[in-house]
């Protein structure tokens, strides 16, 4: 299914609708128990189903998903990306995309990472069902309020109401402030996973460290350490954790370059119970700046892309244009000057209209991307 995005309020039904239909396939037996978190095959899919309503009890949206052996946890045509309309919007976020309707593998532990948009500053209600899934032991369920900073459980048996009201105060109504969290009895929480880091030389010789992490969880701070031989390093700062409810999390910290033209980095990530946790080594030149992209026009037309590219490092990268699931629909090598790069994307005439990604990948692995339309 492609991403839609309609402006006419005539489409917030239709998005309802096609919502209810999507999620009629996946239904298993009703009263069937099923086993979530086992590694047993089964043919019948368990489904979590969550509504938002509004203080006067009207539906505002919804979201489904899918738990299945013939599933993966990519985003692939088994998933409903969201359409959104000007009234609230409740879907869930995976891998940068917003979902309407998810199916995935049945797993040991989950998290589901709810998008909210377009609230109003008023008392929601969430109602949560389980459905197929009242055998489930072996795994506990909560929804976590990263605002109001709790943990209430979610039955597998019985239908779960939860308030969650929004103030004026703009931290209430961040997109991110909800999850749902499996996590099987007993577990014991390993070190936090990073997904990725960089380190970029910016201007007047200052030093930029990104990182972003998974499972956040029992996180005492991460630690910022250099050395200027590659080994010996020292802390030159900490940052605390701001999520640590086993979700994802994106930091940065910058730092005025000391004397020397190489500069070798890390991050350690330390928990509360000892644990300790490292990126990879990045040696840093000072000469490697932040890239920078411009595409226009943005939206595209005649499906002809102009591209303005600059990076302080000079070489082969790769210019690649992907479709909302991940798939290219073009590319081409280039070699990037320190005086930046143009560069043009002729798309097929038959390149169908919707939501696209241009990324550009540096020989490091590192790279920069922009989202575009291509009406």
């Amino acid at each position: 299914m492609r991403y839609l995005s309609f402006t006419n309020p005539g489409y917030a039904l239709l998005h309802k609708l096609l919502l209810i239909i999507c999620c009629l396939p996946f239904a298993g037996k009703a009263g069937e128990p099923q086993h979530l978190f086992s590694n047993k095959s089964t043919t019948n899919a368990q489904i979590v189903r969550t509504w938002l309503f509004t203080q006067a009890g009207s539906m505002a949206d919804g979201n489904a998903v899918v738990y299945g052996p013939q599933y993966s946890n990519t985003v692939d045509v088994w998933d409903a990306m969201k359409m959104t309309n000007p009234g609230e919007n409740f879907g869930l976020l995976r891998h940068g995309y917003t979902l309407a309707v998810e199916a995935r593998q049945p797993v040991s532990s989950d998290t589901m990472f709810f998008k909210m948009t377009n609230l109003g500053a008023t008392n929601y209600k969430l109602k949560i069902v389980h459905e197929g899934m009242q055998a489930v032991t072996n795994a506990t369920c909560e929804l976590v309020d990263n605002y109001l900073n709790t943990h209430t459980p979610v039955s597998y048996n019985d239908t779960t109401y939860i308030a969650v009201p929004l103030t004026s105060d703009p931290a209430s109504r961040v997109q991110n402030r909800l999850m749902l969290v499996y996590k099987p009895v007993g577990l014991v929480i390993l070190p936090v996973s990073f997904l990725s880091f960089e380190v970029l030389n910016v201007q007047d010789n200052e030093v930029k460290l990104n990182w972003s992490v998974t499972n956040e969880t029992d996180i005492l701070n991460y630690s910022i350490e250099t050395s200027e031989k590659g080994d010996n390093f020292y802390a030159v700062g900490s940052i605390s954790p701001y999520n640590n409810q086993l979700g994802n999390a994106a930091y940065s910290f910058k730092q005025k370059l000391a004397a020397g033209p190489i500069h070798y980095y890390r991050i350690r990530a330390k928990s509360k119970s000892g644990k300790e946790e490292l990126t990879k080594i990045i040696q840093l030149s000072i000469n490697k700046s932040a890239a920078c992209i411009n595409i226009f026009p943005n939206p595209v037309v005649d499906k002809n892309v102009q591209v303005n590219y600059t990076s302080g490092v000079a070489g082969k990268l790769m210019l690649q244009v992907t479709d909302a699931f991940g798939k290219p629909v073009y590319q081409q090598q280039f070699i990037q000057t320190t005086a930046g790069t143009k560069l043009q994307v002729p798309l097929q005439n038959s390149t169908p209209a919707g939501i696209y990604y241009l990324r550009i990948t540096a020989q490091d692995g590192s790279f920069i991307q922009q989202q575009m339309l291509v009406l």
